[in-house]
């Protein structure tokens, strides 16, 4: 058995047949991961999603930010931007049931057997493993309630930037669905910064990638992200950035966990 950890697709579907043919994937045995962010800015996301939910139990699946801003535009939450490509997806036929299943995922996946925890953008620097699974479990179950679209409505915007600072339960979802799909830069006392989106080298004083800020929670496993398109590829012990941009004319990522390697399509 094989389990591969793909970075964001966002629609670039051709690609995503591309890797899937060259990691020779078997759906008899294989596991295929998502990072989150299938959908959007490029040009076949109704055919990336829908392939995606076809396998069944050989998908694991965590939410982006970008799959979060597509729910919310399809209940009319929120509205379309200039360089969404959701239109085909939001009219398709079966677009109810891909919704459906796309709010039905996770936000964070952690497989003890494989030391390996898969999350969109990271772990905010204050939560260890048991906070961040307890808190993307809260924030799942309330999506798959039948009030999901309340919550809609409660997760956009910046703040409350600390957890400290979540003190409603509104305010904490919002915190958690900013940090788990929307996370790069923090502050060294672990505020979210959403101001700085460029390489690491090029912050400024007192603002750190995440899983760089000062007295960060330890996390033994190796923690596998994506929604990061400027991340240079090479990171810390335990950091497995994924996300090369595809859709900005990068690479297709996957990271097969036995053998720690990744493997890639241009």
């Amino acid at each position: 058995m094989s389990t591969y950890i793909i970075g964001d697709v966002h629609g670039c579907f051709l690609s995503l047949q591309q890797l899937v043919e060259k990691l020779q994937f078997n759906p008899v045995s294989d596991e295929l991961w998502f990072v989150g962010d299938l959908i959007n800015r490029g040009p076949d996301s109704l055919e990336a999603l829908r392939y995606v939910k076809s396998l069944g139990n050989n998908a694991i699946y965590v939410l982006g930010n970008h799959d979060l801003h597509f729910l919310a535009v399809y209940h009319q939450v929120r509205k379309r931007s200039g360089k969404d490509t959701l239109q085909q997806l939001i009219h398709a036929p079966d677009s109810n049931e891909l919704v459906h299943w796309l709010r039905h995922q996770k936000f964070l996946h952690h497989d003890k057997s494989l030391n390996t925890v898969m999350v969109h953008a990271g772990i905010p620097p204050m939560w260890n493993l048991k906070t961040a699974k307890k808190q993307a479990n809260k924030l799942a179950k309330k999506m798959r309630s039948d009030d999901y679209v309340e919550l809609l409505h409660a997760l956009f915007g910046n703040r409350p930037e600390h957890w400290h600072d979540a003190d409603t339960p509104r305010r904490r979802r919002r915190f958690a669905a900013n940090a788990l799909t929307r996370m790069r830069y923090c502050w060294s006392d672990g505020s979210l910064d959403f101001t700085f989106n460029a390489q690491p080298a090029a912050r400024p004083q007192g603002l750190y990638a995440w899983y760089n800020v000062p007295n960060r929670q330890p996390i033994e496993e190796t923690i596998v992200f994506g929604h990061w398109a400027a991340h240079p590829a090479i990171a810390p012990p335990g950091i497995m950035p994924i996300d090369r941009g595809r859709v900005y004319g990068g690479s297709l990522v996957a990271y097969w966990v036995e053998e720690q390697r990744c493997v890639w399509v241009n």
